[in-house]
């Protein structure tokens, strides 16, 4: 069957079943402002396509197989409908950041930004003075689902810390 998955940067990744025999499969797409659906793209010899829409929204998608036979092709109904929603939204920054020296290590803890969705934060530490952006940094702690971590193994040349908050599609803030 399709499946359907919201990732970061509001992209929709699609999966299926491929269809023994089958020369290709057409992507079907219906956005938020259509009334129907529509043929999004034919894809060949794969089972698994990501689609950028261009606005945020409930997306649905249903796919159908596509048989070529002596110069012929025929297309099979569509599959059922799954509806994805495309997310390219952050939720907002985590606010005050404390940090404090306990015997388990460093404690850190933080306020939710008011994000009403559900989401995760991560904990970043890092050699700089500031960390502005965690391109390129990995974070210590992941899938935190409170607002306090503890690190513990603090290091000796990183002491500057953020948190950054992950919602449902994987968009980090910051």
């Amino acid at each position: 069957g399709l499946k359907g998955e919201s990732m970061a940067g509001g992209k929709i990744k699609l999966s299926w079943n491929g269809v023994t025999g089958a020369a290709g499969t057409n992507i079907y797409r219906q956005a938020p402002s259509e009334t129907g659906m529509t043929l999004l793209v034919r894809v060949d010899d794969v089972q698994e396509y990501t689609d950028q829409p261009a606005e945020e929204g409930i997306y649905l998608y249903a796919v159908s197989s596509v048989r070529s036979e002596n110069g012929q092709e025929a297309e099979s109904g569509l599959s059922p409908s799954v509806s994805v929603e495309s997310d390219s939204t952050a939720p907002g920054l985590p606010l005050n950041l404390a940090l404090e020296l306990i015997p388990q290590g460093i404690k850190a803890e933080w306020e939710t930004n008011g994000y009403t969705g559900e989401i995760t934060y991560r904990l970043y530490r890092a050699d700089l003075a500031l960390i502005t952006d965690v391109a390129g940094l990995t974070p210590i702690i992941t899938n935190i689902v409170s607002t306090a971590a503890i690190d513990p193994t603090p290091s000796l040349s990183e002491h500057c810390y953020a948190v950054t908050a992950v919602d449902q599609s994987g968009n980090e803030s910051l």
